[in-house]
């Protein structure tokens, strides 16, 4: 996905084959692998809906993100990071909720990687 995102124009049908190729792959092993539902949520983010996007999704596997993580305690993901990309999933819809989850997450006062993309959205 990273290589998707920063080719040349003519390299980006290729980079996304690939990029999706290995996330089914993923997907087929388990597909509630914490790291799936992570890579899975953000590609169906930030994915022009031309080629399958969706931003509400997205907002499915991230929130399945957050209910899955508290079994795999060991993967690494904070549940601060699932937090925050249901909000940005939210956010980037315009649900009522959004902006009262992003209070809530930033009166936890989470690490400044977290906050400031709370405070300032890409």
């Amino acid at each position: 996905a990273y290589r998707v995102a920063n080719a040349p124009p003519w390299k980006v049908p290729t980079y996304g084959r690939r990029s999706e190729a290995l996330l089914d792959r993923a997907k087929a092993l388990d597909d509630d692998d914490p790291y799936v539902l992570l890579v899975d949520g953000q590609a169906l983010l930030y994915k022009p809906s031309i080629f399958g996007g969706d931003v509400n999704a997205a907002l499915v596997r991230f929130r399945h993100l957050r209910r899955v993580l508290p079994q795999h305690p060991h993967t690494g993901i904070p549940r601060v990071e699932a937090d925050v990309w249901a909000w940005y999933a939210m956010h980037k819809l315009g649900h009522d909720a959004a902006d009262g989850l992003r209070e809530q997450l930033l009166a936890e006062q989470p690490p400044v990687l977290f906050r400031q993309f709370l405070t300032d959205p890409p």
